[in-house]
């Protein structure tokens, strides 16, 4: 018996929409777990419950924050970004929904830790990425994308080894733990930095309209091979000399970079506006990193810096981007979704200008800060939500 055309679009577009696309589950749990992440962080700093699993609190909220939120925000760009690369299929339906299990399932480890052995606990967590490396790999190599399936599989088994590190903790090897969370920080920069290059621009030129941004290759492969080896430099040799020169050229080549995107009229478009700030902040946070070396501030400025200015602003800024354009929306922000972008930069501001002054003020930052983070991706939660879980408007299947 055949279908009508009613019955096939209401297949096509079922009411509950959370399975047809990777953005849609992953960036939904990216909202919830920053909200309640950053919650338990507040009751933990206050000493009201004790932190799960890791002997020192900041490390719990470290890890959960760079491989439980930060994660889910890749997974769902990446899931999404791969279909569009190659024209084919990632994960949808029961997969997708198995992948997402896989990642809560590693945040309900570490949480209830206390109840488990460790190793269980490291297996449970660690096995996310390597399987969502598989999901993007499958579609990748079948469409002959080499440069993507080695870019972004290498740096998910980057990621997994980061944190495999971070749970090393447990084996009595503690410096791994720290050594493995900022591995962390140095990839998803670097991450950013290869992304931020092809999108950035691309998004401005079709914002604003009318305009074509001049590029330069060289300074483009330039700036990302000075994160990279700075990186490895800071991670691997930290009292090094040679890092903190890596980090001053990193800074010059990236603000370079980020000049070439820039143009006036971005600054009237909400939604250029959060990407180029982000960018700005990691730019920032490479001077700081360069200050903090000479003791001129603390060097938890820098990570602060990065973490709360660029990576929390990209990741807003690309869920509310991705999760419009792919639900058939006019890509343009709200009034909510503008608060949510001031809020996080509030956020970020108030954090390393508290880490900077320091004195008794600095718990302060710290709750206010952490209050601005929680309005933030409260909005997205709220207004992004229903858009996440119902079908397209356009009447696309996808």
């Amino acid at each position: 018996m055949s279908l009508n055309r009613d019955d096939r679009h209401s297949k096509q577009n079922p009411r509950f929409a959370l399975w047809q696309l990777g953005f849609r589950p992953f960036f939904l749990l990216a909202g919830l777990s920053a909200v309640i992440l950053m919650a338990c962080w507040l009751l933990i700093y206050f000493q009201r419950i004790d932190a799960p699993y890791f002997a020192n609190p900041s490390f719990w909220h470290s890890h959960e924050l760079l491989f439980g939120y930060t994660t889910a925000v890749i997974a769902g760009f990446l899931l999404t970004a791969v279909r569009n690369w190659t024209g084919l299929p990632t994960l949808t339906g029961i997969p997708l929904m198995l992948l997402a299990l896989l990642w809560l399932a590693g945040r309900l480890a570490i949480a209830s830790a206390v109840l488990l052995p460790a190793p269980l606990v490291l297996i449970v967590d660690v096995a996310f990425l390597p399987v969502l490396a598989l999901a993007i790999a499958v579609p990748l190599w079948r469409s002959r994308q080499m440069p993507n399936l080695l870019i972004f599989v290498s740096l998910l088994g980057l990621m997994t080894l980061a944190n495999l590190l971070t749970h090393l903790n447990h084996s009595q090897i503690g410096p791994l733990a720290g050594s493995g969370i900022q591995m962390m920080v140095f990839l998803i920069m670097i991450l950013i930095a290869v992304m931020a290059g092809r999108v950035v621009p691309f998004f401005t030129e079709r914002g604003i309209g009318g305009i074509t941004l001049k590029q330069n290759p060289w300074l483009e492969r330039l700036g990302v091979l000075s994160l990279i080896a700075y990186a490895l430099m800071a991670w691997w040799q930290p009292e090094s000399p040679v890092g903190i020169w890596l980090a001053a050229l990193a800074f010059v080549l990236n603000a370079l970079r980020w000049w070439h995107w820039h143009h006036p009229g971005l600054w009237r478009v909400p939604m250029l506006w959060v990407l180029h700030l982000a960018y700005l902040w990691l730019i920032l946070s490479l001077l700081f990193a360069v200050l903090a070396d000479m003791d001129w501030i603390p060097a938890i400025v820098e990570v602060h810096a990065f973490t709360l200015g660029t990576l929390g602003l990209i990741t807003l800024g690309m869920m509310t981007r991705v999760s419009q354009g792919h639900s058939g929306r006019t890509i343009s922000a709200s009034r909510l979704t503008t608060i949510a972008f001031i809020c996080l930069l509030l956020a970020a501001i108030i954090r390393v200008v508290g880490g900077i002054v320091g004195g008794s003020g600095y718990s302060d930052s710290i709750v206010a800060s952490a209050a601005f983070w929680l309005v933030a991706f409260g909005l997205f939660v709220i207004e992004y939500m229903p858009i996440l879980i119902k079908p397209r408007v356009d009447g696309q299947p996808a």
